[in-house]
C-alpha cells in the first residue's frame, strides 16, 4: 500500500487532469509549493488548451476499469465499494476540463474477465448485456496469449462469487452515471467545456489543493470558480466539489465540505440518500 505522500501526489495529478492538463495553469501542490501544471510530475501538464486532451479511465481492447479494480482492491471489498470506485472514475472523466471519452459498458460495471487484449477474443469476453443483468465477469480465464502469465491470480479472483455484480449494482451504477451527465450538462458543459478559449479558465479556475484546512482532505477534489461578470460560468459552479467515493462515504464528504462553505452540485445531492 502506498504512503500518505503517495496518495497526495496522486491527488495532485488528478487535479491537473481536472484542470485540462493545461501547461501554464498554476496550482498549489500537496507540499505547499505553487507550480505550473507543466512542472508537476509525469508530464501531466502538457496541453495548450483543454480541447487538445481526451480523458478516459478504460479504453478499447484493454482491461475494463472494473477488472483493474478487482486486481487492485482487496478480494473482500464489498460490492457497494466497488460501485463507488467505478463511479469515481466516471466522475473524474466527466468533470475534467477536456474531452470526455467513455468506453462502452463503463456505466454498467462491464467486465472482460481480466482480458488484457480482447481484440480477437470474440463475444464471450467482449459482449454487452443491454438488459443490465450481467457484466461479463466470470466468463472464465481469458485467452492465454496475452493473459496466461496471470491465469493463477485471475482464476483465484474469478472463483470469488461475491465479486460478481448483481443486477441491482448494474442499475445503480447506470443511474448514477446518468446523474453525472445531468450535472455535466447543467453547468460544466454550458459554462466551461464549450469555451474555445481557455484564458478565462486560467484566470478564474482555482484548484483547491492541500493548503490550509483542505490539507487533511486528500479524499476530495475541489474546484472554485469565483463569480466573474465577464464570464458565462454557471453560478452553481462558484463552489464545487467532486467527492472521491472510494475514500469516504459521500454524505460525510458533503457534510465536511459544507462546513468550509462548499456546496455539492445540485445534480449530485440525491446521491447522499443512495450511497451510504
Amino acid at each position: 500500500m502506498g504512503s500518505r505522500e503517495d496518495l497526495q501526489r496522486a491527488a495532485d495529478l488528478l487535479r491537473v487532469g481536472l484542470a485540462g492538463s493545461l501547461q501554464s495553469s498554476r496550482m498549489r501542490t500537496f507540499d505547499g509549493s505553487v507550480k505550473a501544471l507543466a512542472d508537476i510530475g509525469q508530464g501531466a501538464g502538457f496541453a495548450s488548451q483543454p480541447s487538445g486532451v481526451v480523458n478516459y479511465v478504460e479504453n478499447h481492447d484493454n482491461p475494463t476499469l472494473f477488472d483493474i479494480k478487482v486486481m487492485k482492491l482487496p478480494a473482500g471489498t464489498p460490492r457497494e465499494d466497488r460501485v463507488r470506485v467505478q463511479v469515481l472514475g466516471a466522475a473524474v472523466t466527466t468533470f475534467s476540463q477536456a474531452i470526455a471519452y467513455f468506453h462502452a459498458g463503463l456505466e454498467w460495471l462491464r467486465s472482460k474477465s481480466f482480458d488484457r487484449n480482447s481484440f480477437n477474443s470474440g463475444d464471450c469476453f467482449n459482449r454487452l448485456d443491454f438488459t443490465l443483468q450481467d457484466t461479463g465477469y466470470g466468463s472464465g480465464p481469458p485467452p492465454q496469449a496475452y493473459n496466461g502469465a496471470l491465469w493463477p491470480a485471475m482464476e483465484a479472483l474469478l472463483a470469488v462469487a461475491s465479486i460478481k455484480s448483481t443486477a441491482a449494482d448494474i442499475r445503480f451504477t447506470r443511474d448514477t452515471f446518468l446523474d453525472l451527465l445531468r450535472a455535466h450538462g447543467r453547468g460544466l458543459r454550458a459554462g466551461l467545456k464549450r469555451r474555445r478559449r481557455h484564458r478565462r479558465l486560467h484566470m478564474h479556475l482555482r484548484l483547491v489543493g492541500q493548503a490550509g484546512r483542505c490539507r487533511a482532505r486528500p479524499h476530495a477534489l475541489t474546484l472554485a470558480l469565483p463569480q466573474c461578470p465577464a464570464c458565462t460560468f454557471s453560478p452553481a459552479f462558484s463552489r464545487y466539489t467532486v467527492p472521491q467515493y472510494g475514500q469516504r462515504p459521500m454524505p460525510s464528504v458533503a457534510t465536511s465540505m459544507k462546513t468550509l462553505g462548499w456546496l455539492l452540485h445540485s445534480g449530485m445531492r440525491g446521491l447522499g440518500q443512495k450511497v451510504t
